[in-house]
């Protein structure tokens, strides 16, 4: 009896790891309504986000900076939050006012006005080196398209 215990018990276990090990193997294919919900939020261009992450303008613009964030309620870690703090949302600053991204008019976006130095402080703030006239013209280009998402 106690053999057929011993033997129940190891074959137990082996069923129990087995089955454990098989749960823990990570699926290589991203589930279809996943990958779904991903392309459904909108972001801003990838070339675009380059830009904001060589420029680190998350560093300033990222609420959980905590106490450091300064970034007026605008969250730049991700291209879908740089495209819902951007598109269509009212610059809340007194110096600088408007909508932050106005799809289809990049002269009167206050992103644009921000990057070439129309409004103070030209950003990044702590710059220089600032955005390149070429690398603005980018943000331009997107805006003047109609700011969609990617």
């Amino acid at each position: 009896m106690k053999n057929h215990l011993k033997k129940f018990i190891l074959f137990s276990s082996l069923v129990v790891t087995v089955g454990f090990h098989w749960s823990c193997v990570k699926d290589t294919t991203t589930p279809a309504f996943i990958t779904a919900a991903k392309k459904s939020l909108p972001g801003i261009p990838l070339n675009l986000y380059a830009l904001v992450t060589t420029y680190h303008c998350a560093n300033c613009h990222n609420p959980s900076a905590g106490p450091t964030f300064v970034g007026a309620n605008m969250d730049l870690r991700t291209p879908q939050s740089c495209y819902a703090s951007w598109v269509g949302v009212p610059a809340e600053l007194t110096d600088c006012t408007g909508i932050r991204v106005i799809a289809g008019d990049a002269a009167n976006s206050v992103l644009i006005r921000r990057l070439d130095g129309t409004c103070t402080p030209q950003m990044p703030f702590d710059g220089p080196p600032y955005m390149s006239a070429s690398e603005i013209q980018q943000f331009k280009d997107w805006i003047n398209q109609g700011a969609n998402p990617e």
